[in-house]
C-alpha cells in the first residue's frame, strides 16, 4: 500500500517533469522560427517555465483602482488664482 504523501510526491514530480518537457518544447519551437541570441535562450526558458508553473495559481484579489489624488486642494476652483485666494483669506 502506498501512502498519500508518497502519491503526492509522485504527482508533484510528474507535474514538474511535464512542465519542464512542455517548456523545452515551447522554447524549441519558438527558437526554430525566430532568430534570438544564444545568450537569451536561458532567460526565455526560465520565463516560459515560470509561466507554465504558475498557470492555475490563485492570484490575489486586486483592489479597485483608487481615484488619483488631485494636486490641487478641492476648495480651489480652476478659475480662482492664488492671488485672489490670498486676498480673501
Amino acid at each position: 500500500m502506498t501512502s498519500a504523501s508518497g502519491d503526492d510526491r509522485k504527482t508533484d514530480t510528474q507535474s514538474a517533469t511535464e512542465i519542464l518537457r512542455l517548456s523545452a518544447d515551447i522554447v524549441a519551437a519558438y527558437v526554430a522560427q525566430n532568430a534570438i541570441p544564444a545568450a537569451a535562450v536561458p532567460e526565455l526558458i526560465g520565463k516560459v517555465h515560470g509561466t507554465l508553473a504558475n498557470l492555475g495559481a490563485v492570484e490575489p484579489v486586486l483592489r479597485e483602482r483608487q481615484r488619483p489624488r488631485s494636486r490641487w486642494p478641492s476648495r480651489c476652483s480652476m478659475t480662482s488664482s492664488p492671488a485672489s485666494r490670498t486676498a480673501r483669506s
